[in-house]
């Protein structure tokens, strides 16, 4: 497989951290790709990465191939490694990899089987809850802008009004901490959408 547009892309620090937040990786997995190229399901989540938010061609793989429907089932947890080499008639993940990363070639049988497959779980229906998540955006967004100049506030006053916020907190049972956990963790899915804004336009399907 040719690696040099991979490798070209991951020398630069900001191309890293833009990987890791799509994928809610860690960036330092992302950083050690420079010394050790990924494999598996990482080389997979790459690949889909640069052809689809970067335009890029990774080994001469086009969005319209059975080896891309598959590496985009993959990447975006559509299917898993196991389901994938059941779907090609393999036994191993390895033999999938083979198949996706063109050191096997994919018959037309196992084309089309792929490219059905793509169909069938990326046109799904409209997730059902979707205004619901819409209005809570907006919810969101109102409550954000109401906290943050006020905890900017309690932030620049002196430590007695920020211990006072914090027990007033912990008395009505409300966790700083676990309340940050989770706000970290919707901020990273929310960065995931925002990386993804990109080709969502040419691609309504993610």
């Amino acid at each position: 497989m040719k690696t040099k547009i991979i490798s070209d892309y991951l020398a630069k620090d900001s191309n890293c951290q833009e990987m890791a937040e799509f994928f809610g990786y860690d960036p330092r997995r992302v950083t050690y790709w420079r010394q050790s190229l990924p494999k598996g399901k990482d080389m997979a989540k790459v690949i889909f990465f640069l052809t689809e938010t970067k335009g890029l061609k990774v080994s001469g793989i086009r969005k319209d191939s059975p080896a891309f429907y598959g590496i985009s089932l993959l990447a975006s947890d559509k299917l898993g490694v196991k389901q994938l080499a059941a779907l090609l008639g393999v036994k191993y993940g390895y033999d999938a990899y083979r198949f996706l990363f063109g050191k096997r070639p994919i018959t037309n049988e196992k084309g089309e089987l792929l490219r059905r497959a793509y169909t069938s779980l990326y046109q799904e229906a409209p997730i059902k809850e979707t205004d619901s998540l819409i209005s809570k955006f907006t919810a969101m967004t109102d409550l954000l802008a109401f906290l943050e100049p006020r905890l900017d506030d309690y932030l620049n006053s002196s430590p007695a009004n920020r211990r006072f916020l914090r027990e007033a907190l912990e008395e009505k049972g409300i966790s700083l901490f676990q309340s940050s956990n989770s706000l970290y963790r919707v901020v990273k899915k929310m960065n995931r959408l925002c990386s993804e804004k990109s080709f969502s336009s040419s691609n309504p399907k993610f």
